[in-house]
């Protein structure tokens, strides 16, 4: 099973990008991160 992790890191970033290329590369799950400061 492949996981994946899409992140936004500022309110002008999209994670729907990441996770249409996350889902065509095969995961079968994804979780995202909307602004987020490490």
């Amino acid at each position: 099973m492949k996981i994946g992790y899409a992140r936004k890191s500022t309110h002008l970033q999209d994670v729907a990008h990441q996770v249409d290329e996350l889902t065509k590369a095969g995961c079968e799950q994804i979780g995202t991160v909307a602004n987020s400061r490490w």
